[in-house]
């Protein structure tokens, strides 16, 4: 999943993710505080969408 395949997946679903409009992530992704909040119904590949955006772990 690219960058722009997880932000268009994100968005566009039925349900509510904090959403930060400035840097086009999910909140989650820049805070302090990685608190990551969903709210209503999420297809499989919306939700696959929010691990593209936690910390970037090196292999």
């Amino acid at each position: 999943m690219t960058d722009d395949e997880a932000r268009a997946d994100a968005r566009t679903g039925t349900g509510w993710i904090n959403w930060d409009t400035e840097r086009n992530c999910p909140m989650w992704s820049t805070s302090s505080d990685p608190t990551i909040t969903l709210d209503g119904e999420f297809t499989v590949r919306e939700l696959l969408a929010v691990p593209h955006f936690g910390p970037q772990v090196a292999d």
